[in-house]
Order: structure tokens, then C-alpha cells, then sequence
């Protein structure tokens, strides 16, 4: 009898052995299954978790490489209402070259004739006025290193002018990858005519409106186009081509997916993720050198020049008014043109963070150790003592995401591992 009861209880902990097991390792499967599902919250989980990384641990201030001429509350109190002349605007240019600035690169753009011109009693007079007034803008950008703005935007199908930089290829072909528009807000074709530079300033849209990454470079149907950021970094080393580095080149890993893996600008390499962007790394407090842009047509001022001189200038707004305000990972409002900015600062400073393409395949990977961790103790081990390695994995699964953002700036994320866990126990 007592044999047989030895039996009887051996094959009902089998069965229940096999059935923790079965059902553990279906929720392993369910877990991984809704995360790679059309309507899965995965991304944007992850990238509250990245988000989260930068607040704990944002970019490290150092001296910063750009000043930043912002039209702000103050400026247009002083100098009236936006859109300003195109002669006030041509002065301010003229006064940043004149103090040295290595390139301007402009978060704004011109698309319509100036209306601030005098109105005169003959029409076509009228309209000739606007023409100086634009011409005197214009030539002020040919006798500087300005970088005009431009939109890339898929509601339009006005077509940009020509780019100005060269672009080489090395490795697969970027059309195949790199975000793709089929119009644009442009500048009068006088200014982007006498513009040694043109870059785009625009962010491409995010679900919650986060700035979190963008393109370094664009396509609007066989032309490239480079960030305000990268332009202004390329004109500023006198730099005539950005060279794109793909799958496929020399010393690059093939995987059989077309991606970017760098973009060289000038004597700068940027590593790139494989769809060709790059992660925006924020500091707590912007270093960048603010000058209010009514400064520029004060009297000259030693301060002012030791501001300006040999650093990269970018032309922008805070103004609440004038709408250029953006959401970062750090802040809900930021001035559009100091997330220009922090990505010059980055670049410059080479701090970067990567997201490489196996990045998934090891949360995945983690997802499923993790989950057959917490398995391998349940049949065995008391509710409580469950608990207590369920706890462990998942405290695991977090500190290992966050050594790989403390120590290599890898963005990896814990929530799949973590769910895997929670569901498994």
C-alpha cells in the first residue's frame, strides 16, 4: 500500500511538474508574442525606459562648441513685432561674420517676400522694394557661412532646391534606408541661391512628440539632405562632401539588411543607428553661449566677440510666441534650436548612445533566460521563496539595462525580460 500511495504521489508531482512547466513556458511564449505584435506597447514602453535612463543620468556638461542667437520675448519687444526686416536680419548676419562666427545655420525659414517694405503709392514699385529688401538678405548670406533652413515634410509636394553639400557612398546604396519626403517648406529661391549651405531643421513626427532621435540626413526623391546640425558642422571645417557609410563596405559587417552604420562630416565620424538616425543625448542644463539677439545691432562689445569667434552659431527662437518650442526626454518645452545644439555638442564631443541592431535580439534572448529562471524554481520552492527569486530576476533584468546605459551608453531595454518574469511567477 504504501508503495502504491509512493507511486501515486510521484505521478501527481509529475503532473504538476509538467503542467508549471507547460504553462510557463506558454507564457514565456505569450510574452514574446505580444511584444512583437502590430499593436504591441513595446516601443513606447521602451522608449519611456530610455527616457528615464537620461533623466538619471543625463549627458556631462562640458564647454560647448555652439552659441546660439535666440529671438526671444526681450528682442522682439526692442526690435517689434516677428517677421522682422530683412535689412535688421542682414545686419545681424553681417555682425556674426564680422565676429568670427566659424558658420551660422539658421532654424528658420523664409518663405515668402519681405512685408515690411515701404508701401508706395505704384504697385510694381512696392513690389520691387521687397525685391531689395530681400537681395540685401541674400547678399548678405553669400558673403557668410549660412546655412539656410528648410522643411522636409511628407504633407507637401513642393520640391526643395539642390542641396549643398556632396555626398559619397561607401558600402549599399542609403536611398534604400534613410527617411524619405515628398515636398518642403523652402526658402525664396534668392536666398537658398546665395546660401552656401542648406540644412533641415525640422523634426520628423513622433507619437507623443518627443524629440528622442533624428536624421542626420534625408532623401527627397534622388537628392540628400543634411540636418541644420551636420551642415552647419560640414561648412564650419570647410568640409565639401559628407560621406555615408553603409552594410556592405569595407570592414563593415554584412547582415543582408541595407543600413547606416556612420556619417563622416569633415574630420568627424558619427556613429549612426541602422535606419540612419541618431539618438538626441541631452545635458541637464544647456551649455551652449545664449545671446540675445537684439545684442547684434548694439555697439560692439568684447564679450559679445569672445561669445561668437570661431564657434558655430545657430539662429532660432524661445519666444513663446512664435510656437518653437519642442518636448525632450528632460523637458516638456525646449526651444527647438537648442535640441540643434545639444546634437552639435554631442557630435563634437563624440557622446553618443547606440541602439545596435542585435539590441532587440538580446532583450529577446534575456527575455527568454530570464523567464526559464524563475521556471527552473517554481515546482520546487515555496510561494514565498518563489517570490524571492521572481524578485531577483526581475531586479536582474533592470540592473543590467542600466549597467549597459551607465558604462557603454547602450540602450537596452528591461521590459521584456521583466514581463517574462512577472508572467512565468
Amino acid at each position: 500500500m504504501r508503495a502504491f500511495l509512493r507511486r501515486l504521489l510521484h505521478a501527481a508531482r509529475r503532473r504538476r511538474h509538467i503542467a508549471i512547466w507547460t504553462a510557463g513556458l506558454g507564457a514565456i511564449a505569450l510574452v514574446i508574442a505580444a511584444a512583437y505584435s502590430p499593436f504591441s506597447p513595446l516601443d513606447r514602453l521602451n522608449s519611456l525606459v530610455f527616457d528615464t535612463y537620461q533623466k538619471l543620468r543625463p549627458r556631462v556638461q562640458v564647454e560647448s562648441a555652439v552659441a546660439v542667437v535666440d529671438i526671444d520675448d526681450e528682442s522682439i519687444r526692442r526690435l517689434g513685432q516677428w517677421p522682422w526686416s530683412r535689412t535688421v536680419l542682414a545686419s545681424m548676419i553681417d555682425r556674426l561674420t564680422a565676429e568670427g562666427a566659424a558658420s551660422i545655420g539658421l532654424d528658420i525659414v523664409f518663405s515668402e517676400p519681405d512685408r515690411t517694405s515701404p508701401a508706395l503709392a505704384d504697385a510694381l514699385a512696392a513690389a520691387l522694394g521687397r525685391v531689395i529688401y530681400d537681395k540685401a538678405l541674400a547678399q548678405s548670406f553669400s558673403r557668410s557661412p549660412v546655412v539656410a533652413g528648410l522643411v522636409l515634410s511628407n504633407g507637401l509636394t513642393t520640391p526643395p532646391p539642390p542641396p549643398r553639400a556632396g555626398f559619397a557612398f561607401a558600402g549599399d546604396n542609403p536611398a534604400q534606408y534613410l527617411p524619405t519626403f515628398p515636398g518642403s517648406v523652402r526658402n525664396l529661391p534668392i536666398l537658398d541661391e546665395a546660401a552656401p549651405g542648406l540644412g533641415v531643421f525640422s523634426f520628423p513626427p513622433a507619437e507623443d512628440g518627443v524629440v528622442r532621435q533624428i536624421p542626420p540626413v534625408s532623401r527627397q526623391g534622388d537628392n540628400f539632405y543634411p540636418a541644420l546640425s551636420v551642415e552647419s558642422l560640414r561648412l564650419a571645417q570647410g568640409a565639401s562632401t559628407i560621406v555615408i557609410k553603409s552594410t556592405g563596405a569595407s570592414g563593415e559587417f554584412e547582415t543582408g539588411q541595407p543600413g547606416m552604420t556612420a556619417l563622416k562630416v569633415g574630420a568627424v565620424e558619427v556613429p549612426t543607428g541602422p535606419d540612419g538616425r541618431i539618438f538626441v543625448y541631452y545635458t541637464q542644463e544647456p551649455t551652449s553661449k545664449i545671446i540675445p539677439a537684439y545684442r547684434l545691432l548694439e555697439e560692439p562689445d568684447p564679450e559679445l566677440a569672445s561669445q561668437i569667434e570661431g564657434r558655430i552659431v545657430l539662429v532660432g527662437t524661445s519666444a513663446v510666441g512664435l510656437r518653437d518650442l519642442v518636448a525632450t526626454p528632460l523637458r516638456a518645452g525646449f526651444p527647438g534650436v537648442l535640441v540643434h545644439a545639444e546634437i552639435i555638442d554631442q557630435i563634437v564631443n563624440g557622446k553618443f548612445l547606440s541602439r545596435p541592431d542585435w539590441a532587440s535580439g538580446m532583450e529577446l534572448v534575456l527575455a527568454v533566460a530570464f523567464g526559464l529562471f524563475v521556471l527552473a524554481f517554481l515546482p520546487w520552492l515555496s510561494t514565498l521563496a518563489n517570490a524571492v527569486v521572481a524578485a531577483v530576476a526581475l531586479a536582474g533584468s533592470i540592473g543590467m539595462g542600466w549597467f549597459a546605459f551607465a558604462n557603454y551608453d547602450l540602450l537596452l531595454s528591461p521590459i521584456l525580460p521583466a514581463q517574462t518574469c512577472l508572467l512565468v511567477y
